[in-house]
């Protein structure tokens, strides 16, 4: 099919990015759960601690609402600085793309009637870097760098 290993490093590169990008994408799927749910969970034991230590006047509660609106505070700025929701949707996004791509150099390998041109495997290639570099611009935005 093709006649140089331009396009077989390509391929490999373009599976290294996918796995890349797929872990990624769940890393920031579960820290976005986590730094969503925790901080409203914490804040429900804080109310709820408050309210048992008027009722029961137990006071210790009292310092469990502390420990609790603190950590839902702490939790939530660190929601805010790394914002893992958007980092993941730039993560799927560029897997998708990607994922795009192999499916396109597949689909062109199976034209056994014609060779792949060295200008086909540079479109590859250019297309490659393309969905890299707006996924790096995706991480410079979220993150306050431009």
């Amino acid at each position: 099919m093709e006649g140089n290993e331009q396009l077989p490093a390509l391929e490999e590169k373009i599976g290294n990015e996918i796995d890349n990008y797929k872990k990624r994408n769940r890393d920031n799927r579960i820290y976005a759960l986590v730094f969503t749910i925790a901080p409203a969970f914490m804040s429900a034991i804080a109310t709820v601690s408050i309210g048992v230590s008027e009722k029961l006047s137990v006071k210790w509660f009292l310092v469990i609402a502390l420990i609790a609106s603190g950590s839902a505070t702490v939790l939530g700025a660190w929601e805010g600085l790394f914002s893992n929701r958007k980092m993941w949707v730039v993560a799927g996004r560029a897997q998708a793309e990607l994922v795009d791509l192999k499916w396109d150099i597949e689909y062109r390998k199976k034209n056994a009637t014609s060779v792949i041109s060295q200008g086909e495997v540079d479109a590859f290639n250019g297309r490659f870097k393309e969905i890299i570099q707006k996924a790096e611009n995706g991480w410079q935005t979220i993150i306050g760098r431009s």
